[in-house]
């Protein structure tokens, strides 16, 4: 039964292979660094023991499916460097075993939701280089994480957000807007 399969460096083209559907016993998935391309397909959603999944360094297109929200022991989600669109799902604010998040470096729109202040477990969390277009304030809940990446302009930032980012209870050790 195979449970970890690393691909990553290997210059992969075409999309991400539908065979993948049936390594229900995957628990980590690494296919970054490539030249895979198409959308992601939902049913990596259904691979729910995966607890890494990285398919930074892409090609990547269309938008972030929401099944990836039943991915309850995913511990570590990066999508960045793709040209991935649309908004983040909501559903991934279910991810609550999360300790790293990375979106960066894609096409992303609309306001980051505010379900990811449920992911108290985040060390790292990197959004920028994107065209999100607001910080909601339950992001101070993330209490544990020490790297936040926020999209700029920082005026897009209300100032409240930031003192509440950067007060006694989120121990931010690294806080950037760029």
């Amino acid at each position: 039964m195979l449970t970890q399969l690393h691909l990553s460096s290997n210059h992969l083209n075409g999309t991400i292979p539908s065979f993948l559907e049936n390594l229900t016993q995957l628990t980590w998935l690494y296919l970054m660094d490539n030249q895979l391309s198409g959308s992601i397909p939902s049913f990596l959603g259904n691979l729910t023991k995966l607890t890494w999944l990285y398919l930074k360094k892409n090609q990547l297109t269309g938008p972030i499916p929401s099944s990836l929200g039943n991915l309850a022991m995913l511990t570590q989600l990066d999508l960045s460097v793709n040209q991935l669109t649309g908004p983040i799902p909501s559903s991934l604010g279910n991810l609550n075993q999360l300790t790293g998040l990375a979106f960066s470096e894609n096409q992303l729109s609309g306001p980051i939701p505010s379900s990811l202040g449920n992911l108290i477990k985040l060390n790292w969390l990197y959004l920028n280089n994107n065209q999100l277009t607001g910080v909601p304030s339950s992001l101070s809940n993330l209490n544990s994480c020490t790297i936040v990446i926020l999209p700029n302009p920082m005026s897009l930032v209300p100032y409240d957000i930031i003192v509440s980012l950067n007060n006694e209870r989120a121990k931010f050790d690294r806080l950037f807007v760029r």
